[in-house]
């Protein structure tokens, strides 16, 4: 039996993972660990993410355990940390400026 035929057979009888199957506690420690560790970057690669969605690269200043919520969420949903935070500021946000809307309009 040819060496191509014997290694597809073995791939087709690998179980399957469910397309949204949830991460252990491991793989969320070693994502949220792997963020202290200084990024080599690969072959042709730079250290800057290059986003499909253009974007404004920012700094914030947030808790430690903020950040590891954060994390674990961004791991989860497998979304990168800059897609949840984008998200969470702009479900959040419009409440804000409501807020800041009707101080302004009470004095």
């Amino acid at each position: 039996m040819p060496a191509k035929t014997k290694l597809a057979r073995g791939l087709r009888a690998l179980p399957k993972a469910e397309p949204n199957e949830k991460p252990n506690e491991k793989q969320i420690e070693r994502f949220i660990s792997a963020g202290d560790r200084p990024r080599q970057p690969g072959r042709g690669t730079s250290l800057r993410t290059r986003r499909a969605v253009g974007g404004t690269r920012v700094t914030i200043y947030i808790p430690d355990d903020l950040l590891q919520r954060l994390q674990t969420v961004a791991f989860q949903h497998r979304r990168s940390v800059s897609d949840v935070t984008s998200e969470a500021i702009e479900r959040h946000l419009p409440a804000l400026e409501g807020a800041e809307r009707k101080a302004s309009g009470a004095k």
